[in-house]
């Protein structure tokens, strides 16, 4: 199977900067349609499970402020885990609630949920959720005590369909010297000349952090980026990242997709060859609108409008096709049930 780069550019032509992230909202999208149309394809896709408490020593995050939740699909479950002791009276012992799923719940009724006196309050044997800003907040709050000298902290559980994400490739441990131009030293860096990258993670030279530039490749082991020269000698290493590789965005030379089902890998190629041709119509409605305005050449201004109607014909296609992905389940046709019934 060819790589995606090589499939988005047979389809279209050719591709931009952007495609990477087009190809990566592709995969959003797909993801979240398949979820709807076709819930059986939830075993093959990846998934993830959060465990925090409310412990916020060495940094950790308090579940009680929100648990975040990186590229959501579809939350699978949600629960409470109650591991606090809950003293028992006479001749009740003390006990633990244990595991709980949790029921989610609007966010305006988080204060409802939160009332101890209502009757939709949330209870550690009736625990509730709700999603705010991209994160899982559960209730009651998780509590902690201390038993037999010990902490002892309730848990909060939550897994979730992690959408899969294609990245540039970065290259770390790049060294640089103090010279006109700088030369980056790393062995078997792989860069090509006309790469473009973007530089970070130098702690020595600093000021190059956040630029981006062409490659000059020197050798297998050093290479110069266009316009950068600085100082003082790197020396600890920092990191290149790839953004582009012949024009078009850099990552998508796999051919596979770790935590994506194969059978769907045109739906995300269709996606961004789709946003990249909407990128073309409308750079080339500028050159169209500049034509007509100066009225040079009306020659080239029809061809510009034939140029822009192919470009609007193959998008109408393209969106066609990656609708139909999304239908695997359409009811047969009058014609295919009286075939079916001859047979």
């Amino acid at each position: 199977m060819a790589n995606f780069s090589t499939q988005i550019t047979e389809i279209i032509g050719s591709a931009g900067i952007n495609t990477l992230d087009y190809f990566n909202q592709g995969l959003i999208d797909a993801t979240q349609r398949l979820l709807i149309v076709n819930p059986s394809i939830i075993p093959k896709l990846e998934t993830e499970t959060i465990e925090e408490d409310n412990n916020t020593g060495s940094g950790d995050a308090n579940v009680n402020d929100g648990i975040s939740i990186e590229n959501q699909g579809m939350l699978i479950s949600v629960a409470r885990d109650d591991k606090v002791f809950n003293t028992g009276t006479d001749p009740s012992p003390t006990y633990t609630v244990g595991k709980r799923i949790a029921n989610q719940i609007n966010p305006n009724d988080r204060f409802i949920a939160e009332d101890t006196s209502s009757l939709k309050r949330a209870t550690v044997y009736h625990p509730k959720y709700y999603v705010l800003n991209g994160k899982v907040f559960i209730l009651p709050q998780l509590s902690n005590a201390t038993i037999s000298g010990g902490d002892v902290r309730d848990n909060g559980i939550v897994t979730y369909i992690k959408i899969p994400k294609l990245t540039s490739t970065s290259i770390t441990g790049v060294v640089a010297t103090a010279a006109d131009p700088t030369v980056f030293g790393k062995t078997d860096h792989g860069l090509l000349t006309g790469d473009i990258v973007t530089l970070s993670g130098f702690s020595q030279m600093v000021e190059i952090n956040g630029m981006t530039g062409t490659v000059t490749r020197d050798s297998a082991n050093a290479f110069k980026i266009n316009g950068v020269s600085a100082d003082p000698q790197e020396t600890t290493g920092g990191t290149v990242t790839i953004i582009t590789r012949n024009g078009i965005s850099y990552g998508l030379e796999s051919s596979s997709i770790t935590g994506f089902p194969e059978e769907y890998y045109r739906a995300p190629i269709l996606y961004a060859c789709i946003k990249v041709l909407q990128e073309l119509i409308h750079t080339d409605t500028d050159t169209l609108n500049t034509l007509i305005v100066t009225d040079e050449d009306p020659e080239l201004a029809v061809l510009q409008q034939q140029k822009i109607d192919g470009r609007l014909k193959q998008q109408q296609l393209l969106q066609a096709e990656y609708e139909q992905i999304f239908m695997p389940y359409q009811m047969p046709s009058k014609e295919e049930k009286q075939e079916g019934a001859r047979q």
